[in-house]
């Protein structure tokens, strides 16, 4: 659950463990956001713009939620003078917000390929190139959070080690 439990009053260990967790939940709600638009996209209902708008609102919520509490722990990091882990945190907060531009991105080349219909004048194709773009754009983020995760992680055990 976001917004507990009071970081100030965790180890350094575990303030990293519990950005490690909201990392987590972003990667779920990441994937109820996905299915959001895979269901909008496939199912009858309110009209798609209207059904994906309100995913989209309770979506950036649940990240806005999930990234102010990164700040705090990455606050309570910089004043334990943690700096280069807050830096990790820092970093994966920064590619955070990239890929979710790029994600709404992909999604939006969806709905335009969805919508398009009949295509006389192969603008699918353009199209479809620009989603596979934006799609690679995608994966190189997830990539590189993946990577600066895995640093975090081992920071994480560096702080265990030398609180124990």
């Amino acid at each position: 659950e976001v917004g507990s439990p009071e970081l100030g009053g965790l180890s350094a260990g575990d303030v990293v463990l519990r950005v490690l967790t909201l990392q987590s939940m972003r990667v779920r709600e990441y994937a109820a956001y996905n299915r959001g638009l895979r269901d909008i996209m496939s199912g009858p209902g309110p009209s798609a713009s209207e059904a994906y708008s309100e995913l989209c609102a309770h979506t950036t919520s649940v990240f806005q939620t999930i990234s102010q509490e990164v700040v705090r722990a990455r606050e309570v990091l910089e004043a334990r003078e943690l700096h280069a882990v807050a830096q990790l945190v820092t970093r994966i907060q920064m590619l955070e917000k990239e890929k979710l531009t790029v994600t709404a991105a992909l999604h939006l080349d969806e709905f335009r390929l969805s919508w398009l219909g009949a295509d006389p004048q192969g603008e699918r194709r353009s199209l479809e190139v620009g989603r596979d773009g934006t799609q690679r754009r995608l994966e190189a983020l997830e990539e590189r959070i993946a990577e600066v995760t895995q640093e975090l992680v081992a920071e994480r055990v560096e702080l265990m080690d030398e609180e124990a």
